[in-house]
């Protein structure tokens, strides 16, 4: 074998030998600094006074394609005093009858000790009515008050929120006449002109018929 073969073998060998020196020192290396942190979440659902509160699914043995899907809900400071408060999204019933479906959205103002109460009607919430499925929160008109739009089977809603109240105002925002299915909706600043636009998704093309 030539020198510089035997030399380059050599190399090889020590390589080797030294790979596997640091893999076992390594594994054996004592761990500095890690801590194992335990994560609790507690339910206080009904100590926080959001108990009442159930989604209707208009469900009436028919098994209807938007009877099976969830809603949402958001986080909110609708009256700019620094305490957040929640929305929550409302299905609606399908079958003809007297059942009064509930509001699209309830609204619950948070009180500053971990607790809510209801506020639906006094916001201007409970006359609206819809199979809706989520919400995107926003200050649109740029009067630092937080606007909601609502997304639902066959009509969205814009609601203008003026020093707490809200009223809709879809048709003169240009955001009527529309008859899709929505699921979510994103506010952003997509020309940089200083005004919120808004994205809207759409989910299938139902109808019963179908």
């Amino acid at each position: 074998m030539s020198s510089s073969r035997f030399v380059q073998a050599g190399l090889m060998i020590a390589l080797f030998v030294s790979a596997g020196c640091g893999s076992e020192a390594d594994e054996e290396a004592p761990e500095v600094g890690r801590r194992t942190v335990e994560i609790v979440f507690t339910d206080v659902t009904e100590e926080s006074g959001l108990g009442r509160f159930q989604h209707e699914t208009g469900a009436f043995g028919e098994k209807w394609f938007p009877e099976t899907m969830g809603a949402g809900g958001g986080f909110l400071d609708y009256d700019s005093d620094g305490i957040l408060d929640v929305l929550l999204v409302s299905g609606g019933f399908f079958s003809p009858g007297e059942q009064v479906s509930p509001p699209a959205l309830q609204l619950y103002k948070g009180v500053g000790d971990g607790t809510f109460s209801e506020v639906t009607q006094e916001s201007g919430l409970a006359g609206l009515k819809a199979y809706a499925f989520g919400v995107s929160v926003a200050d649109y008109d740029n009067d630092t008050d937080a606007d909601i739009f609502v997304t639902a089977l066959y009509e969205n809603f814009l609601l203008r929120n003026d020093g707490g109240v809200f009223s809709e105002v879809s048709a003169e925002a240009g955001l009527g006449g529309y008859r899709e299915w929505s699921a979510a909706g994103v506010f952003m600043d997509a020309n940089l002109d200083g005004w919120l636009d808004l994205y809207v998704g759409n989910y299938v093309d139902w109808t019963p018929e179908k």
